[in-house]
């Protein structure tokens, strides 16, 4: 039975199977819509996830004060998102875009990741 549980945690000593195979599994932070941004990367990094797609609007959390993730997050603030996901070895692979009003894309002051 030992033998059978440490076959499938074969993540801890290296690659898991997805990895082998070229898969990045990725969580979307949405899952963790009651949490943090910053909660959400430990909620994945957990769940033995490397990367992650953030929604608009959730909160940032720790050390960011008020801020939520968008387009308005100021430079300081994307690089300390990116240091942080860095830190907890997770990439932000993606965002989702914020609709205009007129549901067109907001193509200005996009976020650099």
């Amino acid at each position: 039975m030992a033998i059978l549980l440490l076959s499938n945690c074969s993540s801890l000593w290296g690659q898991t199977k997805a990895e082998k195979q070229g898969w990045k599994l990725s969580m979307q932070s949405y899952i963790f819509h009651l949490f943090s941004v910053t909660e959400s990367l430990d909620k994945s990094r957990e769940l033995g996830l490397h990367y992650i797609e953030i929604c608009p609007g959730q909160r940032m959390g720790e050390g960011f004060g008020d801020a939520v993730f968008g387009y308005n997050l100021t430079t300081e603030e994307q690089n300390r998102l990116k240091g942080l996901a860095k830190e907890k070895g997770t990439k932000i692979r993606s965002f989702l875009p914020i609709l205009h009003e007129r549901s067109k894309y907001i193509t200005s002051n996009r976020l650099n990741y």
